[in-house]
């Protein structure tokens, strides 16, 4: 599992900004980790991303790479931002996929925009059944009594996966027992 949290993204959408240099330090650096495990590790990373994606140029981004490959899907699509394509190209660079664009994605952020990402290996799109966001467990878990009137900004994101258990390996033959001469 990776955890990560991307800093808030930079007023100036260019990529140039002061702040955006620990940003692309940050997106930089997970996709040389996610490219670098083995291809045996089941792979999934949460992040906080604070990026938009799904809409690039008018056309929805998974256009924007080859066919079969995009990590980003068509479920609650929004307009990309800077700190949205570091995020895909970072798990694009790692053959990963960002699961809550595929299946049942949904804002979750107060301000009605998808901040958070739950992705895993492309390879497991098949596997994934489901992914929602839980607006009333983050009601139920905030610390009211610190804080009375404290609102919910973040929202908790699952995923459901199908995932087969690993394979077996191979056992190794019994010896057959010496026959005894006499």
């Amino acid at each position: 599992f990776v955890l990560g949290y991307a800093f808030s993204e930079p007023r100036d959408q260019s990529g140039n900004s002061a702040p955006a240099g620990r940003i692309k330090i940050f997106w930089g650096q997970l996709a040389s980790w996610l490219q670098n495990l083995a291809r045996r590790f089941r792979v999934f990373a949460m992040t906080d991303s604070n990026g938009h994606a799904g809409w690039e140029k008018g056309a929805p981004q998974e256009a924007t790479f080859p066919e079969g490959t995009s990590p980003v899907g068509q479920s609650f699509m929004e307009p990309t931002t800077w700190q949205g394509r570091e995020c895909m190209r970072a798990l694009h660079a790692g053959h990963m996929m960002a699961a809550n664009t595929f299946k049942g994605g949904g804002p979750s952020h107060r301000n009605g925009h998808r901040l958070e990402v739950i992705a895993c290996e492309k390879r497991r799109q098949e596997q994934l059944v489901d992914c929602w966001v839980d607006r009333e467990l983050e009601q139920l878990v905030r610390h009211k009594k610190l804080r009375p009137n404290s609102k919910a900004d973040h929202y908790p994101v699952f995923a459901l996966f199908e995932i087969p258990p690993w394979p077996r390996a191979p056992r190794k033959a019994k010896a057959e027992p010496m026959t005894k001469f006499n």
